[in-house]
């Protein structure tokens, strides 16, 4: 009976960790088909404040295997497994909603709403709730 009631209550509790899991907030949607990452920051997965960086609310979403990334000398350098050449032909650009440090005359669309590139590196933008951040991996040509 014993053995029974520690099954019993070993499957109760994988079914509330699966059910927590499932339930947990997902701020990060990797469009394949333009490669464009959408992060969503939300507060139950990390507590924004005044000094929580993009990269910060990003470091939290690797350890959460929800995004892969590398970073060199402060600039996002790979995301999921897509590099940035060694001749910068092309390379990881991120844009906001977020209206602060941004230059507005460059932009993109997504699902009908225009973002702009930020002035700034993802260790230095500000994580904000509410706002959306796109990582866009762009080509260049010289």
């Amino acid at each position: 009976m014993k053995k029974l009631f520690a099954a019993a209550c070993a499957a109760i509790l994988a079914l509330s960790a699966f059910a927590f899991a499932a339930c947990a907030p997902k701020t990060v949607v990797v469009d394949e088909e333009t490669q464009y990452i959408i992060i969503k920051p939300d507060s139950k997965i990390l507590e924004l404040t005044s000094e929580t960086t993009l990269l910060d609310y990003m470091a939290v979403l690797k350890e959460r295997k929800e995004i892969d990334y590398t970073v060199d000398n402060g600039m996002v350098m790979s995301i999921n497994g897509t590099e940035n050449p060694a001749d910068w032909s092309s390379c990881w650009m991120l844009y906001t909603d977020d209206t602060e440090n941004v230059n507005p005359s460059l932009t993109i669309k997504y699902n009908e709403k225009s973002y702009s590139q930020t002035n700034f590196g993802a260790g230095e933008v500000i994580a904000k709730a509410g706002c959306t951040y796109i990582w866009v991996y762009q080509s260049f040509s010289f």
